[in-house]
């Protein structure tokens, strides 16, 4: 069989690929709803240079002790706890929306948040995939999962842009939640 479709034959490579799929797709959904969001609530160029800041400050610090983290616990179960928090702080977010779309300082207090999470899940889910498939087809299951992680990051801001015209800000944060 094509290596292609030995590592799709792998029923834990399939989960993982769909857990690794849906986490990155609300992951950009998020990520573009939350510059979209500040953006048409402030109309300041320097209110998404503050986005940014937030999303960053915490990275390195918390990717450090993620990684020491990943190494130490289950990196499935510091996933399924990262994929919580995520869905947390998208249902938060849409909640807020919902009730206060002007409330700048909570999104970028949640943005934050959802920083923290993803710098936690970032070595979990790196470190994950050799444990997943045999060696003579790691490389191809490498390329399946980084197909499957680019074609997350285009479809969220296009759902993003999809959903917020016609059901509003907080749609793309409760989509983000399923």
């Amino acid at each position: 069989a094509h290596p292609t479709l030995q590592v799709l034959a792998l029923p834990a490579m399939r989960w993982f690929l769909a857990a690794r799929f849906t986490m990155m797709f609300a992951s950009s959904l998020v990520a573009a709803m939350l510059s979209y969001h500040i953006f048409v609530v402030t109309g300041s160029y320097a209110a998404l240079g503050v986005l940014g800041l937030v999303e960053f400050i915490p990275v390195i610090p918390s990717s450090l002790v993620a990684g020491v983290v990943a190494d130490r616990f289950d990196r499935r179960r510091i996933l399924l706890i990262s994929a919580a928090a995520s869905l947390v702080g998208a249902g938060l977010l849409a909640f807020l929306t919902q009730q206060d779309p002007d409330a700048v300082p909570a999104v970028m207090g949640l943005a934050f948040a959802l920083a923290i999470v993803v710098g936690f899940a970032r070595p979990a889910n790196s470190a994950l995939l050799p444990n997943l498939v045999p060696r003579e087809i790691f490389q191809n299951a490498a390329v399946v999962a980084s197909s499957s992680v680019q074609l997350a990051f285009i479809s969220g801001p296009i759902a993003m842009g999809l959903l917020v015209g016609p059901f509003g800000l907080a749609a793309p944060y409760a989509l983000a939640v399923v």
